[in-house]
């Protein structure tokens, strides 16, 4: 039943129906419907939605199979357990709450690396470690907040104060550390129990730098080379007064970098999710920005597996009020649904493919008439996954969903020089703009079974040491 209540009794009833739904209690449905019907305060349309949801009831506890488009709960069947007998589950939706603070959710590295391994988990859907540049970061970033001052600053600043810590990056190597001294003062002026600040100190405190040292060494292979980055730490106090506090400072930093060197958090897990659900072709439900995704049938093991890794996480290592949940209910084969995917599907191709083509002309303005075709070659193998995403959905969705970009001014994208595109370079650009009639040899090889995206590789970057 709903939740909507329009007379005095409709809620009595609900609560009962409900009470013996769960206990399976099928005398007292019957008893429950035919004094409903016989009341004459119900609304005609809350008899009926009485009756319906009841008369589904029984048939789950008499085991009468559930059907698609049948009404549970006075709403239509869209998502459901996989227990129910003859509906045709096409895949999952997925929704996930992991906390992104540190000191909420973190797993140690070598309880992640040790959980992997013992369940056999593809690398690639790893968590990825933080890079220790970054690791910088976070830690410079981890000193700002409010906190109460130590002994020595009552005697100075008296009693009702708080010490608020500012970090403002100067560059991508250096950050400046600022210390306020604040009063709270309760306004009398005010109705309520407001509290005024009154600041009693603002000093910049130190300064944290990152120095990156880089030197050749030898490769693996015997008469090569390759690059090694060294990275060290400085604290550099503004006042000779502040020495020994930034002495204590930069302590903190080394241990909090490699605290996150060693951890991995929240954040990296829900960015680890987030990038299962693309590897697996998942589209955002009704295109929102936010918190639900589908993701076709093929890739339930995958999902399955995550999923399996979430729970162990919530269970092992979340702390305070931290959580980490991933949920997925499984999703059947209704028209209302399959054309709501297939519009999100439409939105998520074409939002990919204009940003593409934006990508690539702003490219090819930069580029030499020699390595024109190479760049656009690229871009074509790159558009090959949106071909094998709509590949996945056809099967889903029994139809071929075709995108076409608005008409572009090809004689208006220019080379590098200023120089137009040639007549076979133009064509291979309006390969970006459609999913029709696409060049097979660009396309991905179909697999015997579906996988999830490979993993992209990044630029190789050369190999860093902390010092």
């Amino acid at each position: 039943m709903g939740d909507e209540i329009q007379s005095d009794n409709f809620e009595g009833y609900r609560n009962r129906f409900l009470k013996a739904s769960a206990d399976e209690n099928t005398e007292e449905l019957r008893a429950i419907l035919s004094e409903a019907l016989k009341d004459e305060t119900l609304l005609e349309n809350e008899k009926s939605r009485i009756q319906v949801s009841i008369n589904k009831s029984l048939k789950a506890i008499e085991g009468e199979p559930t059907l698609k488009g049948d009404t549970v709960a006075g709403k239509k069947l869209i998502a459901t357990s996989q227990d129910l007998e003859n509906v045709q589950t096409i895949g999952h939706l997925i929704g996930f709450s992991v906390s992104e603070r540190e000191d909420y959710v973190y797993v140690p590295n070598e309880a992640l690396d040790k959980y992997w391994n013992d369940n056999g988990l593809p690398q690639n859907f790893k968590p990825n470690p933080i890079r220790e540049k970054d690791a910088f970061k976070v830690a410079c970033r981890s000193f700002e907040g409010t906190e109460p001052v130590n002994e020595e600053m009552v005697k100075t600043f008296g009693s009702s104060y708080r010490v608020r810590w500012d970090v403002t990056a100067l560059s991508p190597n250096e950050y400046q550390i600022t210390r306020k001294i604040i009063e709270l003062i309760k306004d009398e002026k005010s109705k309520r129990d407001k509290l005024e600040e009154k600041v009693l100190s603002h000093e910049n405190i130190c300064k944290f730098i990152m120095d990156e040292t880089t030197t050749e060494v030898s490769g693996k292979r015997e008469g090569t080379t390759k690059k090694q980055v060294t990275l060290s730490y400085r604290a550099i106090a503004e006042k000779d007064e502040y020495k020994d506090l930034t002495a204590q400072l930069k302590e903190q930093l080394v241990e909090q970098i490699e605290w996150y060197k060693n951890h991995t958090t929240g954040k990296k897990i829900r960015d680890a999710i987030r990038d299962m659900v693309y590897r697996c072709h998942g589209v955002n439900l009704t295109m929102s920005s936010g918190g639900a995704w589908f993701v076709p049938v093929e890739y339930e093991s995958t999902v399955a597996r995550m999923k399996a890794f979430v729970k162990w996480v919530g269970e092992n290592h979340t702390y305070i009020s931290g959580r980490a949940t991933l949920l997925t209910i499984p999703v059947i084969d209704d028209y209302d649904v399959k054309a709501q995917i297939e519009q999100d599907v439409y939105a998520l191709v074409e939002n990919r493919m204009e940003k593409m083509l934006r990508d690539t002309l702003r490219q090819l303005e930069g580029t030499d008439e020699d390595k024109v075709e190479e760049l656009l070659a690229r871009k074509i193998a790159e558009h090959g996954k949106n071909i094998k995403l709509l590949d996945d959905y056809k099967k889903i969705l029994s139809k071929k969903i075709n995108v076409e970009l608005e008409f572009i001014d090809y004689e208006s994208a220019k080379i590098k020089g200023g120089k137009q595109l040639s007549g076979r370079a133009k064509a291979l650009l309006r390969k970006l703009t459609t999913t029709d009639q696409f060049n097979e040899n660009a396309t991905p090889k179909p697999e015997s079974e579906p996988v999830p995206e490979p993993e992209t590789v990044p630029e190789t970057e050369p190999e860093t040491v902390a010092e």
